[in-house]
Order: structure tokens, then C-alpha cells, then sequence
């Protein structure tokens, strides 16, 4: 009776239980419905007043999207759930949740996939295509440094002061007479003229001239060993004289012990083989002696003094030859004086002391190169001219301005970054020929040199290089969604900053949909169009890039004042302010 009666209670209290759990479910559905029928007719709404376009492409600078609960509410009516959604724009899905409920923003950049999936149309009414050019850059060669540094060098063959130092009368009393007439008189030269070629001359006419001539042209041919040597000097040759210096000692030194140390191990096995010669003789003299013992038992009837007398007179011991012995205790007396060891030291304990002094002169001898070596890296290291620069500003790709291609701020910039103030003074030997000819008849021959001075800046260097590099242009397809406001054209002009034929510079301005500015410059560069393209928020920025492209490319500067002009009335008449234009509203 107890047991039905529990049993009911329990069936009871579930049905309870279930009936409390389904109201509450659908009262949830009820709200969940609800909320999707209100959160669509304020879409509705927000779409109706503001349009789907602007909602999607919000016309505002800013990084946060101003619209992103509408962006969310818009992919769930086409069927998005937040998982997708979360998975599109690289987020977690509580995050699109909060954004959902209005709590948080996007950026425009976390929006634009899912953007892209909810509109098949790009904003706007006007369309225009265009193929752009998306980075412009160099690249830099491996070797691009010692290129640089030949580059340089290369003008130094045509630089001012050797032409100036072959140009230069020279002081007759100082030349160094390599060759000359036994009637010549040098002072008769004293009013020549000198010049560095002899087709200046009318070789016909009996008169005195003097042709100058670089003797020694191999010093300015383009090979690094002539840079090298020009800053270096004899930098080079005076480690290699003190290194082979320290060479030479050492192989004195080392010789005369491993000497010593040969000599010593000779003289030891010379003295145990004259020991073991000895005793063999003695062993083979008992043998002899024992046998004939054996043989003549009668002997032994003899005394022992007169047995002995017997046998050493038919049977003489071997003689002791102590030549080695002597040579082996005077060398070892020897290196016990110069060692300064104990007298009862043992042959062992000395090899061993001569080859720890053999060792330690090794060591020292390493020590010394090492140190040596060290002072060479440190002199060198203040005279070398490769990988000085700042590696922290190294780079292998120079992106050149994103809005042109004869635009050099980028590598100037990183030339300063790489080498700042850096210059080199290159010395250079010079050797002059001078030539003093009557007519076509030489009657000296001599010489003179000077150090010539020259200074190189890296930096320079550096930008000079990069422009004998060819351009690299990456190029892109792009849609422009908006009107276009201007469109000016100049003459053909050739580019001072860079080799290529650059002709018909067109300046174009678009309204953006969103109400930013975008200008195009094209022209042909190296036999084909390229299109460049700048936005700016603000009108006045955007006359300051295109007054800048038309300076770059030398436009006259009435046309430039003219196209100013003209870009101004475009931009006012379009409803964009200008600082220089008071605005009456």
C-alpha cells in the first residue's frame, strides 16, 4: 500500500516537472521569435533610412564598422548563422554575438569577407577599371655593396683631380729623367704648354711640346683589389711582414728543440744497443767457455784463479765499447745544465720536460698569431669599407613611393639609414708620363707621381647605384566605384631621375563612394602604360600629391599653376573644402 502510494508521487512530481520544462520552452521560442521579428523590421527600418549600401560600405573613415549589428542582422536573414559568420570573419562566436546585440563593433577590415558574400554588387552608381600598379621596387644583388664600391670607382678614372694632375705643367727641376737626348736642355720646355694627348700637337712644325700620359692606368682600372688598396694602403702587407716575423723566430726556436728532442731518443737507442750488442757477446763467450768446460772435466781439478787464468786466455771477454755511452752521458749532462735538473733525473722525466718546452713554445707561438690576427681584424675593421653600413637597416627589396616610379625619397632615406655621414678617403698613386718632343722627335722621357685624394660618400654611392637597377613593378586590376571629377593631360616630358621614356602624364580625380578622394596618374615608362593611384579624406592633401607628381615629372610650371587651378574649380564645384576657399553656408 506504502509502495503504490510512493510511486504515484513520483509519477506526479515528473509530470510537473515535464509540464514546467515545455511551458518554458515555449515561452522561449515565443521570445526567440519575437526578438527575430522585431530585430527585422528594425533592420527593415535602418535599411529603408539609410540604404543597404551604406550599411554594407559605410561612408566614414574610421577602423571600427559604425554598422556592424545591421551587417550581422542582414547575413541571418540570407540564412548566415554565427558559427559561418564567426568562421568568415576570423573571430569567435561570442564575438558575433556581441555584435548581434550591438555591444561591440568590427572592424572594417574583420566585416569585409562577409561583406563580400552578402552583396554580389560593389556600392556605388559609376564604375571604372583600371590596372594599377601595386608596389614599384628594386632589388638588390647579392653583392650589391662591392657593385656600389666598383660603380664609384669607376668615376674616379675621370674625376677632376687626375685630369687635373695630368693637366698640371710640371716643375721641370723635379722630374725623374727616365730617357733623354745627350743635347737636351730642360730649361727650353720652361714656356710649353702640356696637354694629355699628341693629336693637340702639329707634330710637322719644329717646335717644343710636352704630352702627359698616366703611366700607371692598371691602379685605376675597376677591380675591388684597387679599392681595397687605395684605403687600405700597405695595411695589408705590414701584418703579413710581422707575422711572418714571428714565423721565422719560432721556427728557429722550434727546430733547435725538436732537434735536441730527435737527437736525445737517437742517442738513447744507441746506447741501449750498444748495451744489448755487449751482452750478447758476454752470453756467447759463457757459451763457449761452458762447453769447453764440459768437454775437458779434467779442468776442473784447477784452482778457480787459475781456471779463470785459463779461460780468459783461450777464451778473452768481449771489450766494452762505451762510444754511444760517452756521446748519451754528455748530452744528457748537457740538457740537465740547460734545463737546470737534478743530476739523478731519469732519461724519461728529461724526454718529457723537452717535450713539454716544445709544446709550451707551440702555445706561445699560437698565442702570439692570435693576438696578431686580432690586431689586423681591429686596424682592418677601422679601414674596410664592405658591410660597414647599419645592418639593422639592410634590406634586400627597396619599395620605392607607392605613387611613382621616378620617386628616389625611398632610397635616400634608407641610404642614410644604412650609412648616414660615411664617407671613405681613397689615396691613389698616381704616376705620371711625360714626354718633351721637337717636332716628332723625342728628345726626354720622365716622370713624376702624386697621392691623389679622393673622397667617396657612401650614402651618394649608394643612391647612384640603385638608379642603374632595373624597376620591378607589380601590377593589380582594380574596380574604381565612383564619378570621375577631373581628367588633365601634359605634353610628353623625359623623367631627370630615372632612364625611361616617360610620355602623355594624365592626371585623374574620382569621387569614391564613400566620399574619399582617389587620384590616377598614368604614362608610359619603359615601352608600357603603368597607373599609379593616391586617396586622401581631404582635398587639400590630394592637390599637394598631384602639385608634387606634376613637379616629379618637370610639367612647365604655368601648366602646373594652370592644372591647379582647374583641379581647385572641379573640387569646389564638386562640394569639397578647401583651405584656401572660405565656404558661405
Amino acid at each position: 500500500m506504502d509502495n503504490n502510494l510512493d510511486s504515484n508521487i513520483t509519477k506526479q512530481s515528473k509530470l510537473k516537472q515535464t509540464i514546467t520544462e515545455g511551458v518554458k520552452d515555449g515561452l522561449m521560442m515565443c521570445n526567440e521569435k519575437d526578438k527575430k521579428e522585431r530585430n527585422k523590421v528594425w533592420l527593415t527600418k535602418r535599411i529603408s533610412e539609410i540604404g543597404e549600401d551604406t550599411l554594407l560600405y559605410p561612408k566614414v573613415n574610421a577602423k571600427k564598422h559604425p554598422y556592424t549589428k545591421e551587417v550581422i542582422l542582414i547575413a541571418s536573414t540570407q540564412g548566415y548563422k554565427q558559427q559561418p559568420i564567426s568562421e568568415l570573419c576570423g573571430v569567435s562566436q561570442s564575438q558575433v554575438s556581441l555584435w548581434e546585440r550591438g555591444e561591440n563593433q568590427a572592424t572594417i577590415e574583420q566585416l569585409a569577407p562577409l561583406v563580400a558574400k552578402l552583396s554580389p554588387k560593389v556600392p556605388g552608381n559609376v564604375f571604372h577599371y583600371k590596372t594599377i600598379v601595386s608596389k614599384t621596387f628594386i632589388e638588390l644583388p647579392d653583392d650589391w655593396e662591392k657593385a656600389m664600391l666598383l660603380k664609384a670607382y669607376s668615376r674616379v678614372k675621370s674625376s677632376d683631380s687626375i685630369q687635373s694632375f695630368l693637366n698640371r705643367k710640371p716643375k721641370l727641376e723635379d722630374l725623374k729623367i727616365i730617357k733623354k737626348s745627350h743635347y737636351l736642355n730642360l730649361s727650353d720646355y720652361n714656356k710649353c704648354a702640356i696637354s694629355t694627348s699628341e693629336s693637340n700637337y702639329d707634330v710637322y712644325n719644329r717646335s717644343q711640346h710636352l704630352t702627359a700620359t698616366c703611366k700607371n692606368k692598371n691602379i685605376l682600372s675597376n677591380n675591388f683589389e684597387n679599392i681595397e688598396r687605395s684605403v687600405l694602403g700597405n695595411l695589408k702587407a705590414l701584418h703579413k711582414e710581422k707575422m711572418q716575423n714571428i714565423e721565422d723566430i719560432f721556427n728557429q726556436k722550434i727546430d733547435k728543440k725538436r732537434l735536441l728532442l730527435t737527437a736525445l731518443i737517437n742517442a738513447e737507442n744507441a746506447f741501449q744497443e750498444e748495451i744489448k750488442e755487449y751482452n750478447v757477446a758476454l752470453l756467447k763467450n759463457k757459451q763457449q767457455r761452458d762447453a769447453y768446460l764440459l768437454e775437458n772435466n779434467e779442468l776442473n781439478d784447477l784452482t778457480k784463479n787459475k781456471l779463470k787464468e785459463f779461460l780468459n786466455k783461450h777464451f778473452p771477454l768481449p771489450t766494452k765499447q762505451d762510444v754511444s755511452s760517452n756521446k748519451y752521458n754528455v748530452m744528457l749532462s748537457e740538457v740537465v745544465n740547460e734545463y737546470k735538473l737534478k743530476s739523478d733525473i731519469s732519461f724519461s722525466d728529461i724526454i718529457e720536460v723537452v717535450r713539454k718546452d716544445i709544446s709550451d713554445a707551440e702555445n706561445e707561438f699560437t698565442s702570439k698569431r692570435k693576438v696578431l690576427e686580432e690586431e689586423h681584424s681591429k686596424d682592418l675593421l677601422k679601414k674596410t669599407i664592405l658591410n660597414k653600413y647599419d645592418k639593422r637597416a639592410e634590406k634586400k627589396v627597396i619599395t620605392i613611393k607607392d605613387t611613382a616610379i621616378n620617386d628616389s625619397s625611398s632610397i635616400n632615406e634608407l641610404a642614410h639609414e644604412l650609412y648616414s655621414d660615411t664617407s671613405y678617403t681613397l689615396t691613389i698613386p698616381v704616376v705620371r708620363e711625360i714626354i718633351g718632343s721637337y717636332g716628332r722627335e723625342v728628345e726626354f722621357i720622365a716622370s713624376d707621381s702624386e697621392e691623389l685624394i679622393v673622397e667617396v660618400s657612401m650614402a651618394k654611392a649608394f643612391v647612384d647605384y640603385c638608379k642603374t637597377l632595373a624597376i620591378i613593378t607589380n601590377s593589380e586590376e582594380v574596380q574604381i566605384c565612383g564619378e570621375r571629377i577631373f581628367n588633365i593631360k601634359s605634353e610628353g616630358l623625359v623623367d631627370a631621375d630615372f632612364e625611361g621614356c616617360i610620355e602623355d602624364i594624365k592626371l585623374e580625380c574620382y569621387q569614391l563612394f564613400n566620399q574619399d578622394l582617389l587620384l590616377s596618374h598614368s604614362y608610359y615608362f619603359d615601352g608600357k602604360i603603368v597607373n599609379f593611384i593616391y586617396t586622401a579624406n581631404d582635398a587639400n592633401k590630394l592637390l599637394v600629391e598631384a602639385e608634387s607628381c606634376m613637379s616629379r615629372h618637370n610639367w612647365d610650371m604655368s601648366l602646373q599653376a594652370t592644372s591647379l587651378d582647374k583641379m581647385k574649380i572641379k573640387l569646389i564645384e564638386s562640394g569639397y573644402r578647401l583651405a584656401a576657399i572660405r565656404s558661405i553656408y
